[in-house]
C-alpha cells in the first residue's frame, strides 16, 4: 500500500489534481467499509443462532 502511495506521489506534477489523494483516502476508507461488513456477514451467516434471538427465529430469514 506504501508503494502505491509513494509512486502517485512521485507521479503527481503541476498540473495533476490535488484531489488524487482526498479521493485515494476517500476509496480506502470505503473498501474498508466494504471488508468489514464482508467479514461481519460471513460471521452471521455461520452462526447457528444469535444469543438474543430467544426465539430462534432471526437467522432463518437471512
Amino acid at each position: 500500500m506504501f508503494s502505491l502511495i509513494e509512486a502517485l506521489l512521485l507521479s503527481r506534477t503541476p498540473c495533476s489534481s490535488p484531489m488524487i489523494m482526498i479521493c485515494l483516502g476517500h476509496q480506502l476508507a470505503a473498501e474498508c467499509h466494504v471488508r468489514l461488513l464482508r467479514k461481519a456477514v460471513a460471521e452471521v451467516l455461520s452462526m447457528a443462532s444469535w444469543e438474543g434471538d430467544t426465539e430462534r427465529d432471526a437467522l432463518p430469514f437471512i
